[in-house]
């Protein structure tokens, strides 16, 4: 008999009363999972002098296809981090964003997305902003994550803060000689609450609850 080393893994665990529903009635009709037309969805890039603009791409990645249709044909959205060129100084950050149109967030309670980080070094991040109807010059930033996802798309809940025009962003920093690939898909505006009652996502303080 052969044996196989493995990795079995759990994550977003969901305890709730009543049948289960589909989670698109939770969410708006701005549902980005790049397939119709191609397109960006409701994202465009912030152009910054120097920096490359983020694309929807096709495909398989690094073994890895799309978070929607699990198949070759499906679409998601992001860079390729070699288009950043050369080597900067260890110092030296470069980013390239994307913005996406205003969301009540009055109405809208929490984002939802999915990422991949396909062979990134560990001084590069994707990063989550939001700021309130006066633009994008007073930004927050609501979440980080640094470094490889290893070949996994990972989900991510963030709050939307209580404004009639809430803006988000996402963008992505990195250091030295860029590497790798990162990628979003399936990101969705929900009226509930990020967090479910007896919810088990191992985000907070990662730890098993």
């Amino acid at each position: 008999m052969a044996f196989y080393a493995a990795v079995l893994v759990l994550d977003d665990i969901v305890v709730r009363q009543g049948e289960c529903l589909s989670s698109q009635l939770e969410t708006t009709g701005k549902v980005c999972d790049f397939e119709l037309n191609r397109t960006s969805c409701i994202f465009e890039p912030v152009f910054s002098a120097g920096q490359p603009t983020w694309a929807v791409y096709q495909g398989v990645t690094e073994g890895v296809a799309d978070h929607t249709t699990h198949t070759a044909n499906g679409h998601y959205y992001g860079l390729d981090l070699a288009a950043f060129g050369g080597r900067t100084s260890a110092t030296t950050f470069r980013t390239s964003s994307v913005a996406a149109q205003a969301v009540d967030g009055t109405t809208y309670r929490c984002l939802q997305f999915s990422y991949l980080m396909a062979n990134v070094l560990p001084n590069t991040t994707l990063n989550y902003y939001t700021s309130s109807g006066v633009g994008f010059g007073r930004q927050r930033e609501h979440w980080s994550v640094a470094g490889s996802t290893l070949k996994m798309w990972f989900t991510r809940r963030a709050p939307l803060p209580n404004y009639r025009s809430t803006f988000l962003s996402m963008g992505i920093k990195t250091l030295g000689e860029p590497a790798g690939k990162v990628f979003i898909d399936d990101v969705k505006f929900l009226k509930t609450s990020c967090n479910y009652p007896h919810t088990c996502d191992f985000e907070v303080n990662k730890k098993e609850l």
